[in-house]
């Protein structure tokens, strides 16, 4: 079955069961020179918007058949239309050159797998031909246009990703490099260009598995509703502000503490008078001067 589809997750309808959406659909306008493109489906709400080379994000899908327009800015009559009946799952729709017209090319996207990293190719460039996506220099998979590759599980971390002509000859005819591929995700790098435009690769997230932990490094996209690490960080956040701000108020009202390292001095008093010691003598007791009386007269 092919599906493409969008609506709001308050209408998912009978296309969500226990709460768990059943299918998604993204739309990439692929047709080099032309203008921003609009993916219409008849009786949703809701429009698949994307410019040439840039993927939109997964929309939710009502099941059932459906038939699909194609608007390119600036024209009046749909670019190309479609009829399809929608199922489960998730969905690539890209719109590709088919000579003067607009074709619809459907993909259906493969789940993450825990621990590993899992990535196909797809090669929507009109005139690329028969090519090799090779993973760090090593060859990978054969690519055809209009066609996906199987997914292949890599080794998680960044790689440097080129597409080759399948003798090797000539050098990268596109690259990217340092791109992340994370445990527990199915990634997809499709190959635009041609027609006018530079060849391109554009590497898109198609599902994350939510690990348990924190992964060590991400990857630059759609992450998934399964793993909500933004919450996460959110929350420690403002855990972090509560504390400092209770701390803040709790050594206002503290009383000052002393200054450390000062004792607390007391003021000098005055030294008593020592006897005087005559020579071989006791010690003489300081003389005291005698109080005269006054005599009271009769």
């Amino acid at each position: 079955m092919l599906c493409i589809a969008a609506m709001p997750p308050a209408a998912q309808g009978h296309g969500a069961e226990n709460g768990k959406v059943l299918t998604r659909a993204r739309f990439l306008h692929a047709v080099p020179m032309a203008a921003p493109a609009t993916l219409i489906v008849h009786g949703h709400p809701p429009r698949i918007r994307s410019s040439y080379g840039r993927p939109s994000e997964y929309f939710d899908c009502h099941p059932g058949p459906a038939r699909v327009e194609l608007r390119v800015e600036g024209r009046s009559k749909p670019a190309a239309t479609a009829e399809l009946d929608i199922g489960r799952g998730r969905y690539t729709v890209i719109a590709v050159p088919e000579g003067r017209r607009v074709g619809l090319r459907v993909y259906k996207d493969g789940g993450a797998v825990p621990g590993k990293a899992r990535m196909r190719t797809i090669n929507a460039a009109s005139e690329l031909g028969s090519a090799e996506m090779n993973v760090d220099g090593r060859p990978v998979a054969r690519i055809r246009p209009d066609r996906a590759t199987s997914y292949a599980s890599v080794p998680p971390g960044r790689h440097d990703l080129s597409i080759t002509r399948p003798d090797g000859k000539g050098g990268a005819i596109v690259a990217k490099r340092d791109a992340a591929l994370v445990a527990g995700t199915a990634s997809t790098a499709i190959v635009v260009g041609s027609g006018g435009e530079p060849t391109d690769m554009v590497l898109v997230s198609d599902q994350t598995a939510g690990p348990s932990v924190a992964p060590a490094t991400g990857f630059v996209g759609d992450v998934g509703e399964e793993t909500p690490w933004l919450l996460v960080a959110l929350s420690a956040l403002l855990a972090g502000g509560l504390g400092g701000s209770a701390y803040l108020l709790a050594a206002r009202r503290r009383p000052p503490l002393p200054a450390a390292g000062l004792p607390d001095l007391a003021p000098p008093r005055e030294p008593e008078p020592a006897p005087v010691r005559p020579a071989g003598g006791e010690a003489e007791q300081p003389r005291r001067r005698p109080v005269a009386l006054k005599r009271r007269r009769g």
